[in-house]
Parts: C-alpha cells; sequence; structure tokens
C-alpha cells in the first residue's frame, strides 16, 4: 500500500534521513520507534509532503507521491495526526473537525463524519473552545480531525505524549480500532512497548538509519529493544 525506497533526507549540509526503506500494508498497523533526534518525525513530514526528499521515492498503490504538496498527499488518503494535535486555539472542537474535511469526498458528508468521530470520543463537546481542553482532549480532537479526510492510511506522531496512562489506553484503543475501518496506521511512538503491544509489525530508526525491523513479538524479544528501550 505505502513503499518507501532509500529515501534520504536533509535539512541544509545535515542528512536527517539515510536510505530509509518502509512497507505498510493494507489494514495493518506498523510501529516506527526510535530516540529523540532520530529521524522519526523527519520521516513522517517526507510522506505527508510537508518537507521534501532528497533522493528515493515514496509510493502509495504504485504511485509515486513524493513532490506532491500536503494537500494532494491528504486528498489521495494520508492523514498526519502531529505531535501535541497543533489544533486551532481559538476555535471550538466543531470547527476544528471541519477544517479536517478538506477533500471534497469528506466535505460534502461532514456533519454526517463529525456525529461519527464524535461517537469515538463521547466525552468531546462541539461547542468547548480547543483552548480549554485538557491534554487528552486536545489528542483526541486532534486524531477525530484526521479522521475527517476519511483517510486510507493515519500517520501518527508520538500520541501518547504527555497524556495520563488511563488517557493513553484510550487513544491506544482507538488506534486499535482503524484497521477494521479499513484505515492503516504508522505508529511514531517513544514508549516502545505500548507502541509493540499495538503494532502488527515494527521498524527501529537509529540515526536517520532503519537498524532492525520485524513483527512486534519477535521485536519486543531483542536484545537492542531489551537493552536501550525497555531497560532490561
Amino acid at each position: 500500500m505505502l513503499k518507501i525506497d532509500n529515501v534520504s533526507v536533509f535539512y541544509g549540509k545535515i542528512r536527517a534521513l539515510w536510505d530509509v526503506c518502509l512497507r505498510i500494508g493494507e489494514n495493518e498497523i506498523v510501529a516506527l520507534i526510535g530516540a529523540n533526534g532520530a529521524g522519526k518525525t523527519t520521516l513522517l513530514k517526507a510522506i505527508s509532503g510537508v518537507i521534501r526528499v532528497s533522493s528515493g521515492s515514496i509510493e502509495l498503490d504504485g504511485k509515486r507521491i513524493d513532490g506532491y504538496p500536503p494537500h494532494k498527499i491528504v486528498e489521495m488518503g494520508i492523514a498526519h495526526i502531529p505531535e501535541g494535535g497543533r489544533l486551532f486555539a481559538e476555535m471550538s472542537v466543531k470547527e476544528n473537525l471541519e477544517l479536517g474535511a478538506f477533500p471534497i469526498r469528506a466535505w460534502k458528508k461532514k456533519n454526517h463524519e463529525i456525529r461519527n468521530v464524535l461517537r469515538i470520543f463521547p466525552h468531546l463537546r462541539e461547542t468547548q473552545l480547543a483552548k480549554t481542553l485538557s491534554g487528552g482532549e486536545r489528542q483526541m480532537v486532534a486524531i477525530a480531525r484526521g479522521l475527517m479526510s476519511k483517510p486510507r492510511i493515519c500517520l501518527f506522531d508520538e500520541p501518547s505524549y504527555g497524556l495520563a496512562p488511563v488517557v493513553v489506553s484510550e487513544v491506544m484503543r482507538v488506534i486499535r480500532s482503524l484497521p477494521n475501518e479499513g484505515i492503516s496506521v504508522l505508529l511514531v511512538e517513544q514508549n516502545v512497548h505500548i507502541a509493540l503491544q499495538v503494532a502488527d509489525r515494527g521498524y527501529v530508526l537509529e540515526n536517520g538509519r532503519i537498524v532492525l525491523e520485524g513483527n512486534s513479538t519477535e521485536l519486543l524479544q531483542t536484545e537492542l529493544i531489551k537493552k536501550a528501550y525497555l531497560g532490561m
């Protein structure tokens, strides 16, 4: 479904990604784990068109999408939920959600989709201003806004960051349910144990390079994961 081949990215003269290869299949959750500064967010930005790749290719269903602007990539079915949610603070929950219904396929049914996403997150109130939401509520609105575009793939950047454990459980429950709705997931997450519990497969990114990949059960048993990320 999504195929990343030998992707490299530079920030000026600094190389952030080195020939990264990654695959995401239909209705699959794939975790991308690594330390701060490893290049995880850079890869998500490259996929969603926020930054350009220096070399390599990104394909969706066999069609190259690297080089397309972000709004075109959203129209193609890729939603990027950034770290921290990045909501419009002075807008209501409903207004933030409406902004997610950017593609014409979603805009035509935006009211129906708002009802759908609010059923997923029943604690949210349409009229509440984003600036008055708790951290967990902001993350829920950010996820709901991403789902408003009716994506085929969701890119999550640190969805558990700064959240209470009970909220993390709720967020991960929603992420785990997305393949049942026909949505694949690329999950960037520093909480390695949670990420690999949710994901089918995983990749480990270190210093801009993929150093390990495999199914989640296998990765949890590797010495690299145990020592570097689980403190075992």
